[in-house]
């Protein structure tokens, strides 16, 4: 490097420092994404940066340049959600690898714009931009895990971020890597000042600190809500079998014992006044035909001895199957009868509303967790006997197109997000400009037992909160049960593992964020740079042999 500083050229000296930075790159991004070490998230790109530098001075191959990026990678992600393997064994090793080879082949391709972008500073926009066209894709593809973008980082900080109402959390990541790389200009190439990333870190911090404290809270019709987390081991207790070993539980809670035990913490706290109360994520999982819902004994029990009884909505998790008659009716995640090919099913991952005296409404969720609920691959495999046997054997769930929102009464209209969803930032948004002013967030976080998933999954909903200015009720089977306020405050929370309810009363807010109304601008801004810039990267060889023919 022509303009290293001493340091940089202490690193370089050291014996294998590309093993050195890329343990301590990954390391130290995913220590940031513990509360305690969060403020790690300005600077723990630095080894990456130098990593990416170095390996392009010294003409590496790509071959080379991708292995130690996608090491540094690897490390971050296994930092990050490790926890995964409770969930899926060792089948996490393979989301470990891939994703991080998806960040680190993006990084390659970033490499492409050396040839035509000389100046650093350009060089460092499209950096940027690639990066953040990456996440933005991510968010959108179907082989999508943005667990791991990097503006989740700060999602246990929201007080920093509260300006994510205007940009979302790719805006997080546009100025997270901004102060990563003036860091590594001003300390390791000295062609920066050295207070400009301190300026870079103090001025959006200031900003969101001013916006939370002077944000003023809609105080609009107030609704008394109440969730629910009955707390039932996903591998011993909620299922007859248990969905790790597919054995028996010896500990299993009868489907009868566990609807009767929400009812119960449910009327625990509801009061006159309460308008809704909150199951979690497939709360009822003794499936229900979408087409004739009392047909379920149990659903006419809960309409009839509680929803009917207290005068409330109910909007609880529930597994839910439809069934198709005709090719022409059937979906792209239909199982088709072996006995009769013109009938075929779906199952779903929904939430449904059940109001005194009126018809149930469903919501399927349509953001599934690959693996666990989906195959990517569904709609793109060719139809050869092989490929159909596999597509066979890795179904997939249903989904639905639109966002659904469930209108209550006195105001109420509430978006119900299940689970994963909740993930995703533009997706919720959908919900909001369809009319919610309240957020639910149903969510089972189980399967990751007592690990930190749960705070990480919570935190995420603290985003949504101040993305859209919306309160949130958020019921989880296990915990983390919580309301947060529409400035990211968590009002109440259970702990994790807990039997319990929680009941507030919280303001409706029918105001529209610039974020809502406009969704990831930065996403498609940094996504349309990108392609640009490669394709400046493919047609600038062409111009240049152009333009040293007009000299000769």
């Amino acid at each position: 490097m022509n303009e290293a500083s001493p340091l940089l050229k202490k690193i370089q000296k050291l014996p294998s420092y590309r093993l050195i930075l890329a343990f301590a790159g990954g390391s130290i991004l995913s220590a940031a994404w513990y509360p305690p070490f969060s403020f790690l998230a300005f600077v723990g790109l630095v080894p990456l940066l130098i990593l990416e530098e170095d390996l392009s001075q010294k003409e590496e191959s790509h071959k080379k340049t991708f292995f130690w990026l996608w090491l540094l990678i690897v490390i971050w992600n296994i930092g990050i959600y490790w926890w995964l393997f409770k969930a899926i064994s060792w089948l996490v090793v393979a989301v470990w690898f891939i994703n991080s080879g998806f960040l680190a082949s993006t990084i390659g391709v970033f490499r492409m714009s050396r040839h035509w972008a000389q100046d650093f500073r350009l060089r460092y926009v499209l950096f940027i931009s690639f990066w953040v066209g990456f996440e933005y894709l991510h968010l959108n593809w179907s082989l999508t895990w943005p667990w791991a973008n990097f503006g989740h980082t700060l999602a246990s900080q929201h007080t920093w971020v509260q300006w994510v109402e205007y940009t979302g959390t790719l805006g997080v990541s546009v100025w997270l890597l901004g102060t990563n790389v003036l860091f590594y200009e001003a300390f390791f190439l000295n062609r920066a000042p050295k207070w400009s990333p301190w300026v870079a870190i103090l001025i959006p911090l200031a900003a969101s600190l001013l916006l939370y404290y002077r944000y003023e809270p809609q105080k609009g019709t107030a609704v008394e809500c109440v969730v629910v987390q009955p707390n039932y081991n996903c591998y011993t207790q909620k299922f007859e079998n248990n969905p790790a070993t597919g054995n028996a539980n010896a500990t299993y809670v009868p489907y009868e014992a566990q609807v009767k035990n929400l009812i119960a913490l449910s009327e625990k706290l509801i009061t006159p006044q309460t308008r809704y109360v909150f199951w979690p994520e497939t709360a009822l999982h003794d499936d229900v035909n979408e087409k004739s819902p009392y047909s379920n004994a149990y659903l006419r029990a809960i309409m009839t001895d509680f929803v009917k009884k207290h005068g409330l909505i109910l909007i609880s998790g529930v597994d839910t199957y439809c069934f198709y008659e005709g090719p022409e009716n059937f979906t792209p995640t239909a199982n088709i009868y072996s006995s009769d090919p013109n009938m075929a099913y779906d199952f779903f991952n929904a939430a449904v509303q059940i109001k005194p005296n009126e018809d149930v409404e469903f919501y399927r969720k349509s953001k599934l967790v690959i693996g666990a609920e989906t195959n990517p691959f569904i709609s793109i495999l060719p139809t050869s006997q092989l490929l159909m046997m596999f597509k066979e054997s890795w179904a997939t769930l249903g989904t639905q197109e639109e966002r659904e929102v469930f209108k209550g009464n006195e105001g109420g209209i509430v978006a119900p997000v299940i689970c994963y969803e909740s993930v995703y930032g533009e997706y919720v948004t959908d919900y909001i400009r369809k009319g919610a002013n309240l957020i639910t967030v149903i969510t089972n976080d189980g399967w990751w037992d007592e690990s930190i998933a749960p705070e990480q999954h919570l935190n995420f909903s603290v985003m949504r909160a101040v993305e859209n200015r919306r309160c949130i009720a958020r019921a989880a089977n296990t915990g983390i049960s919580c309301f947060i306020d529409q400035r990211g405050n968590i009002l109440q929370r259970s702990q994790y593992g807990e039997t319990t309810s929680l009941r507030a009363s919280i303001p409706l807010n029918d105001g529209l964020t610039f974020y809502t109304k406009n969704g990831d601008l930065i996403g498609k801004m940094s996504a349309l740079i990108a392609v640009l810039s490669m394709v400046a990267a493919l047609i600038s060889p062409f111009w240049k042999s152009k333009e040293g023919a007009a000299t000769k």
